[in-house]
């Protein structure tokens, strides 16, 4: 049953904020905490309408909301008549719905604070928070690996110097999430016989540290401390030292990989343990709603001023838990918890849930050496030169270890293949003139020699103008007169003409035309075939003249045509004799002067190689030499018996750390020709958060 205030029921809504309706509980109680989360515990009859695990429940108090809830569990027990618990948690809750997959870094140089909280609130897998305000402006460096998102995002404030308070808004939707600066003003004050029924003060020096040793990732001589962000010492003091004398504490945070987060959230640590841990547990009353008066009213994460006249102590600290058991029935009573420690055991656990969950899922890392090997020639202008690359996966490295010897100079070959046209001229030079001595008197004879031979003697014979090579001319008489081109008329006769015929087959190629004509009884006064042009043409002729034939009759009067040649080409075959006689020559003393003009002579070499001659050649070895790191000359004092630590040589970045995701290299420059052979020992701390598993 309500009693004196009027306090809104609890409002109940599915896991989309829709109200379904309101509860009617038979008791309400919660604990409102300074750092996540807060809890609360509905008791409700059995046969009442209750909420599903899931589902969201908005809390009253006389003031009004306290804060949406998400039911997180239900407990009923059943006896005379039936209960029902409901256990809730604040709507922050939520983001435990969410991971940080695998190992991922935020922050860092250029990067604020709001930054990383806006990306890891957008890992939620349901977007039901978003940022509001953040008055922290800090670039610290963070790595998760695997962990859950809320205690991500809750351990973003660690680092911070100042106290600060989370803060949330449930009025909107989504919900708004704040960082803000804790008020330091009194915001609540208690009295005896006030509004105080009991006080309990508690001292404990258990946690006392006034001097802290931070560590970081990795583990040995490879782990993380603060000595790059604290001018080399690795441990910070408190300012109550004086009156708690020297307690050291090494505090170990598995998950930075920076120095000045480390060290920035080991003075957060060592600020909240310099002295003993007060805890002042209040049972009184909120007595506001009778008053009016702002002191009487308490919030959590603000300042409440305690005075105890009577015993002489004043308590300021702040409230860190605000309980009320219930919230219907006796709605003032509660009880307070005040410290000077900003944390809480809420805190706490989450810290070693988030610790216990990176000791289990990975190792820091591992220390291991790897080696690197080099061999080659080398000269003064050509010296030997290893380049190594050092990885950002190297957490730490402790050493670079160099060793190296000189050899002979070695080839594997005498003769190289060579090539290439080219034309070599002298200079104009060589102008002389030589005369040899007198001498040279020989006699020189020749015995004789007869050659038989064959050939053709003469050439064809031409009269009377005409080419006798292409035919012996018209009929002419011996004084060269033209005979008659025809026969004498012979008068009236005929002629018997034997029986025979003639075979005939032959060609002839004709210089010009001509035509054959006989006249004869019998022979149809035919004409032979012939060419009746002057074009050279081959004529063919066969066949047979046929059987005997007389004349029919006296033929009369006529006569033979005779104009006609024939070809007549010859020679004369000729063997002969040559003999030639005996014969001897005389060459008397004498001398040759000879003039040797100035002149040039011009040389031209064609393309062409030279056969490699295959063998192991070894030369002159190196007395003396100079020692290169990244460009800067280590000193000969330096080098033991040709071994040497190049750590201090290598190449850094402007806080002294050696360059990573670089090459790096060392150079020999020796006096002369050698061969050099080099040894490099690299000791380095490894973590394994990239790349895959193959």
């Amino acid at each position: 049953m309500i009693e004196n205030y009027d306090i809104r029921l609890p409002r109940w809504m599915d896991p989309e904020l829709n109200e379904i309706g309101r509860l009617y509980p038979a008791n309400v109680q919660y604990v409102l905490n300074k750092d996540p989360l807060s809890t609360a515990t509905i008791t409700l009859n059995a046969e009442d309408p209750q909420p599903n695990v899931g589902q969201f429940v908005e809390l009253y108090d006389v003031g009004g909301s306290i804060g949406v809830f998400r039911v997180e569990g239900k407990t009923s027990t059943f006896s005379n008549g039936g209960i029902v618990k409901i256990s809730l948690e604040h709507a922050l809750t939520t983001l435990s719905d969410g991971a940080v997959f695998g190992y991922q870094e935020f922050g860092g140089a250029g990067v604020n604070l709001r930054n990383v909280i806006t990306t890891l609130l957008q890992m939620q897998p349901k977007q039901m928070w978003v940022l509001g305000d953040c008055e922290f402006e800090t670039y610290f460096q963070y790595s998760f690996e695997n962990d859950n998102l809320l205690t991500a995002i809750i351990s973003l404030a660690e680092p911070l110097e100042d106290e600060y308070l989370w803060e949330f808004d449930t009025d909107a939707y989504p919900f708004i999430l704040h960082l803000r600066h804790a008020p330091t003003a009194d915001a609540s004050e208690m009295r005896m016989n006030r509004n105080i029924h009991s006080v309990k003060i508690e001292i404990d020096k258990t946690e006392l540290c006034t001097q802290i040793y931070p560590l970081g990732y990795g583990e040995g001589v490879n782990q993380l401390t603060i000595a790059d962000a604290n001018n080399g010492v690795k441990y910070l003091n408190a300012d109550t030292q004086d009156v708690w004398g020297v307690v050291r504490t090494v505090y170990a945070e598995t998950s930075v990989t920076d120095a000045a987060t480390l060290k920035a959230m080991a003075e957060t640590v060592l600020e909240k343990t310099k002295n003993p841990k007060i805890t002042v547990t209040i049972d009184g009353a909120e007595i506001y709603e009778a008053t009016g008066e702002p002191l009487d009213k308490f919030y959590v994460g603000r300042m409440c001023r305690v005075p105890l006249p009577d015993y002489g102590i004043t308590i300021d600290e702040r409230v860190l838990t605000i309980q009320k058991s219930d919230v219907y029935n006796d709605n003032q009573r509660c009880k307070l918890t005040l410290s000077n420690r900003m944390s809480d055991s809420v805190e706490t656990l989450a810290i070693i849930s988030r610790k216990s969950a990176i000791n289990e899922l990975y190792s820091q890392g591992s220390t291991c050496m790897y080696s690197q090997q080099y061999a080659d020639n080398a000269s003064a202008e050509y010296p030997a030169s290893m380049r190594f690359y050092i990885p950002a996966e190297c957490v730490h490295i402790n050493q670079v270890e160099l060793t190296w010897s000189f050899a002979a100079f070695r080839a594997y070959e005498t003769g190289a293949a060579a090539g290439g046209a080219s034309t070599s001229t002298s200079s104009a030079s060589g102008e002389s003139t030589q005369t040899s001595s007198a001498g040279g008197a020989t006699t020189v004879t020749t015995e004789q020699q007869s050659f038989n031979t064959t050939g053709y003697a003469g050439t064809p014979l031409t009269q009377y103008g005409r080419d006798p090579m292409q035919f012996t001319g018209l009929p002419s008489n011996d004084d060269g007169t033209s005979l008659k081109n025809s026969t004498d008329s012979g008068g009236s006769h005929s002629h018997n003409v034997l029986a025979h015929n003639h075979s005939f087959s032959d060609s002839y190629s004709l210089s010009w035309g001509h035509r054959h004509t006989v006249s004869q009884t019998g022979l149809d006064n035919g004409v032979t075939g012939g060419v009746d042009d002057y074009a050279s043409k081959t004529i063919s002729i066969s066949g047979m003249t046929g059987s005997s034939t007389a004349t029919a009759s006296t033929a009369g009067s006529h006569t033979h045509g005779m104009n006609h040649r024939h070809d007549f080409v010859h020679v004369h075959d000729v063997s002969f004799l040559v003999t030639i006689p005996e014969i001897e020559v005389n060459i008397p003393s004498h001398r040759h002067t000879v003039n040797i003009p100035a002149h040039t002579h011009g040389v031209t070499i064609g393309d062409h190689t030279h056969p490699i001659q295959y063998g192991i050649y070894t030369g002159s070895s190196a007395s003396g030499y100079t020692l290169k790191v990244d460009g800067t000359a280590v000193p000969s004092t330096a080098i033991v018996a040709n071994r040497v630590d190049v750590t201090p040589y290598l190449a850094k970045t402007e806080a002294g750390k050696i360059t990573r995701s670089t090459w790096h290299e060392v150079e020999i420059v020796p006096d002369g020709l050698t061969r050099v052979e080099m040894n490099l020992f690299v000791r380095t701390f490894v973590r394994s958060i990239s790349g895959g598993n193959f």
